[in-house]
């Protein structure tokens, strides 16, 4: 299972091509030390990523840096949501919900979730 993220430039507009593989692989981004879980797109130069390794990180596309990294409780990460261009909604293992906000690099809200698990 992949610890990185592999960016491509699609230079095709046709589907089939797509399905095909034929693109440029732009970049790889390491960072994670487990299986990286989900990706949300913040917008075209910026992307965030979680994994199992507990961490949430905020990626530069344009020099292909990781610029943040929060650090969840206890448990992995397993779905992102994208609410603002500041602000990102994740789902853990712990049951819970966290606002992870970027420009104030803090978690705005925590939502305890009855005992079950939460999946994207």
């Amino acid at each position: 299972m992949e610890k990185s993220i592999e960016v491509w430039n699609i230079i095709t507009d046709d589907w089939d091509s797509i399905s095909k593989n034929i693109g440029l692989k732009n970049q790889k981004l390491f960072g994670h030390s487990d299986i990286i879980s989900c990706l949300v797109k913040i917008d075209n130069d910026t992307i965030v990523s979680a994994s199992l390794d507990n961490t949430m990180k905020l990626w530069n596309l344009l020099v292909s840096k990781c610029l943040l990294t929060f650090k969840s409780n206890s448990k992995p990460i397993h779905c992102l949501l994208k609410l603002n261009k500041n602000q990102i909604a994740s789902g853990s293992q712990d049951n819970s919900i966290k606002v992870w906000d970027f420009s104030q690099r803090r978690i705005h809200n925590v939502t305890k979730m009855p005992s079950g698990r939460l999946h994207n």
